[in-house]
């Protein structure tokens, strides 16, 4: 947890209006994407289950950080290490400070419930990560670390579906790139995936400028 308070504290401040603003349009374009793509399943099931799949592996990581259990873990070591109790503060303000205050807070305090039973706990979980993932603006701290595990689970996805029996064990990234971009373009939803992939160089654009 102290990795992720220090993360979300570089991330705030050397990040830009521009860079909000990206994550914003690609959230936008994203849903416009995913909503073709569910309307047109008969054609994208083989990228809907992978990106399915790939959003599992995103909350469960997201809930490892944020149960409040690995907080607990933290707050225990309070009077042997100031700056533990420093960061515990800092995480629980962070999420309180956002839009899912409520959620957090309602699962934080059926965490140490002693009638607090695991059902409730899964569903406020539930809630929690419903609600963090649609203001993930202002959560992507957390849900970054997730989102690394993800990218490699939706590859290995990716991957599968688009090798055939004659290829070898594996191809390398562009070409795995280039079926991919042929299928999605070779849809219905080629005019919601192309302003999304923009936004998606542009990001990635973006990124590798700041760390130059």
């Amino acid at each position: 947890m102290g990795n992720f308070v220090s993360n979300s504290q570089n991330n705030n401040q050397h990040e830009s209006r521009d860079d909000v603003s990206l994550r914003s349009k690609e959230s936008q374009y994203r849903g416009k994407l995913w909503e073709c793509m569910k309307a047109h399943s008969d054609y994208y099931q083989p990228i809907i289950a992978a990106v399915e799949s790939a959003k599992k592996a995103v909350r469960k990581e997201a809930q490892a950080v944020m149960a409040p259990s690995s907080v607990g873990r933290d707050v225990m070591e309070w009077r042997k290490d100031p700056k533990v109790r420093e960061e515990v503060d800092k995480y629980y303000d962070f999420m309180e400070r956002g839009a899912c205050k409520e959620s957090w807070i309602a699962l934080a305090q059926c965490w140490y419930a002693a009638d607090c039973v695991k059902e409730d706990k899964d569903k406020l979980m539930f809630m929690l990560c419903e609600c963090v993932e649609a203001h993930s603006d202002y959560y992507h701290p957390v849900l970054e670390p997730a989102s690394k595990v993800a990218e490699e689970q939706l590859f290995k996805e990716l991957e599968a579906f688009v090798l055939t029996s004659s290829d070898q064990p594996k191809v390398g990234e562009d070409e795995l790139t280039e079926r991919i971009l042929e299928f999605m373009n070779g849809g219905d939803c080629k005019e919601s995936f192309t302003p999304w992939l923009d936004i998606i160089i542009e990001e990635a654009e973006a990124e590798a400028a700041a760390s130059s």
